[in-house]
């Protein structure tokens, strides 16, 4: 809603191998709505196209990234968005 306060959606790390990072959401029908390779980039509720917003409601990541200790890792949950 634009008061600084979780107005993006990125999970926080540490000990990993950056260049590993995978984060994609998904809607509730399985759509990608937003990915990236870039561990500084979190998701603002909009669609992939950047302009449109996406709707309330519970979506779905799915999170790669290699661990120093761990090796592979893969991470998935719900949330929800509200605006």
């Amino acid at each position: 809603n634009g008061d600084n306060k979780n107005d993006v959606f990125k999970p926080i790390l540490k000990d990993i191998f950056e260049d590993s990072y995978e984060l994609y959401i998904y809607d509730r029908w399985g759509v990608i709505v937003f990915e990236t390779k870039d561990i500084n980039e979190g998701w603002d509720g909009t669609r992939q196209d950047k302009t449109t917003l996406a709707i309330q409601g519970s979506y779905t990541f799915k999170l790669l990234f290699n661990n120093y200790k761990a090796g592979l890792q893969t991470k998935t949950g719900t949330f929800v968005l509200l605006r």
